[in-house]
């Protein structure tokens, strides 16, 4: 009896929550959406630098794993093409989700690396680096605590799919067989391998993601929430005075692929 009570109150909060809810699903993504726009000028109002393309000057990527591969590398100009293109779809209740679409994205750079594939093949090259990502999917849902006086979320759900991933690296090996035979592996393979590494390690990923928010959002409430998406939703016109929405119509924004 106690159980037919709760799913009945669920069922009457819900029918007067969805209306509103939808109501702020709505700024949201018209916010993103006028983000999008705007994304190859910089923001000063929110702090960001342009996004499409975001441009970093250089930074050391490091991976020591014992058994299959250690190296060294160092990235200079690094440039990522296509955020503005990500698409959001975000649905707000007890039980809400979040569907973030990237149809492609770019990367370029100029590269240096040293290192070892399992101590057999070694890496000792620098040159150009190139590769793309296409139709890649987020999917999160999650049950929002509406009986805590804090915001909280429950029941983390992520589904992540890759369509298709192309890596292309300037003389990476010496010997040019090995190299030719490694990038045939990674771009036949990489998808399954990466889809192979999400499947090992989501319920990880998931239940630290589900704590990093928890952490992040505990000290709000429902209404501190709807709060700030009115007051996002209001500033837009301020935040974007001056910032003209044209980056979709920007011709030099290159496809490598």
């Amino acid at each position: 009896m106690k159980s037919y009570i709760f799913e009945v109150i669920l069922i009457l909060l819900s029918l007067y929550i969805k209306p509103f809810a939808a109501l702020k699903e709505d700024k949201i993504i018209t916010f993103v959406n006028e983000l999008n726009l705007r994304m190859c000028h910089p923001i000063p109002k929110l702090g960001l630098p342009a996004l499409d393309p975001l441009e970093i000057r250089n930074f050391t990527v490091t991976l020591d794993n014992k058994y299959l591969v250690e190296f060294v590398g160092c990235l200079s100009n690094f440039q990522i093409i296509g955020l503005s293109d990500i698409k959001v779809d975000l649905k707000l209740s007890f039980y809400s989700k979040l569907d973030i679409i990237i149809p492609s994205i770019n990367f370029n750079t100029t590269y240096s690396v040293k290192g070892a594939i399992d101590d057999f093949v070694e890496l000792n090259g620098a040159g150009r680096a190139e590769g793309s990502v296409q139709n890649a999917e987020i999917h999160m849902k999650w049950r929002t605590n509406i009986f805590s006086p804090k915001l909280g979320i429950e029941d983390l759900k992520i589904r992540f799919d890759i369509g298709q991933a192309l890596l292309n690296i300037d003389q990476l090996i010496e010997d040019p067989q090995i190299d030719n035979f490694v990038h045939e592996m990674i771009n036949d393979l990489g998808v399954e391998l990466l889809n192979d590494l999400w499947m090992e390690k989501n319920e990880t990923i998931i239940t630290v993601t589900q704590k990093e928010i928890n952490n992040f959002i505990r000290n709000y409430t429902m209404h501190d929430f709807f709060q700030f998406v009115d007051d996002m939703a209001n500033a837009a016109g301020s935040i974007f005075a001056g910032i003209p929405p044209d980056c979709k119509n920007m011709q030099n924004i290159k496809n490598y692929y």
